[in-house]
């Protein structure tokens, strides 16, 4: 069978199942007390691994339970980079929002995931008191093992081409990335029951790679999963942008390189204020995303085309 119709028959299983599928394979919960109310926790920032055949998750939620205080915390991993982002009236009424990072392909059975340290920093909130003597706290969080210090290189300046990293080990099958944010609404008659909280999908990012004779396309897209107009900053993937309620941006690639993993910071801010920010690892070509966009404009299905330079003959050179 050829290599992409195995990849397309373990994406389209992976999909079927998803992360409903998946089995938490690691959980660690970070504590912290940022109000005067009972002098007890009221915030909590939990990581988790998911794995399944075909499919590999990292979830980082942020849990709270707060009176008169409003919520702004940016959790940070070991390299600096955003797990997850949200505060104002962004988190108002909602007691768990998390960022879910899935890994959808031909997957090995198991993915190598390690323990770091991070921070989560309340700078931006309403903190009645300092949960560590400090707005900035250290954390502890799940992770793929290949993201351990030392940190890559800085995020590129304009003009620049962004740093393109490897797959991981055991992923060498990766077909497809994603990453939502969501907010779990407690049920009113039971509020302390997680399971039985109304999961909303807010907003997803998605990266797919597909091989091709002599390349590879790859496609990008953002759907707002909301009824309200947002705003999209992820230059990276020039998935920037405005968008409509219920609307997609694409994105297609046509490129030499083979697949690696580009991280990317996206976020999305509202007209009134409240926003949210999360990580998202994406399938780029490597060494480098080639220059060349091509745009065309659309707000629900916006497509930027990237051809391949055309080889100069030896005439030409």
């Amino acid at each position: 069978m050829a290599r992409s119709t195995v990849h397309a028959v373990a994406l389209a299983a992976a999909l079927s199942c998803g992360p409903v599928c998946a089995t938490v394979v690691a959980t660690y919960t970070n504590h912290f007390d940022i109000e005067f109310y009972d002098n007890k926790d009221d915030v909590w920032l939990t990581s988790d691994v998911l794995l399944n055949y075909g499919f590999a998750s990292l979830k980082y939620s942020v849990s709270y339970q707060l009176l008169d205080v409003g919520l702004n915390v940016e959790w940070r991993d070991q390299n600096k980079a955003v797990l997850i982002h949200g505060g104002g009236g962004y988190s108002s009424g909602h007691y768990v929002y998390a960022t879910t990072v899935d890994y959808v392909g031909q997957l090995a059975p198991t993915i190598a995931y390690g323990f770091f340290g991070g921070e989560a920093d309340f700078s931006a909130g309403q903190v009645q008191k300092f949960p560590c003597f400090s707005k900035v706290c250290p954390t502890s969080h799940y992770d793929w093992i290949t993201n351990a210090p030392p940190p890559p290189p800085p995020p590129p300046g304009p003009g620049t081409q962004p740093a393109v990293f490897p797959v991981l080990a055991g992923a060498e099958g990766l077909d497809e990335t994603r990453s939502t944010l969501s907010v779990q609404v407690p049920d009113i008659d039971d509020p302390d029951n997680r399971d039985a909280d109304t999961v909303i999908d807010l907003y997803r990012f998605t990266s797919a790679a597909q091989q091709l004779a002599g390349g590879w396309h790859y496609r990008y897209t953002v759907t707002n999963l909301t009824g309200s107009e947002v705003v999209v900053a992820l230059d990276q993937l020039q998935l920037s942008g405005v968008l409509a309620p219920g609307a997609s941006r694409e994105v297609t690639v046509l490129a030499d390189g083979a697949p690696g993993i580009l991280r990317t910071t996206p976020s999305v801010t509202r007209e009134d204020g409240p926003f949210g920010a999360m990580r998202f690892d994406a399938l780029a070509p490597v060494p480098d995303i080639p220059s060349g966009w091509a745009l065309a404009a659309g707000l629900s299905g916006l497509t930027l085309l990237m051809r391949r330079r055309q080889r100069a003959s030896p005439q030409e050179r």
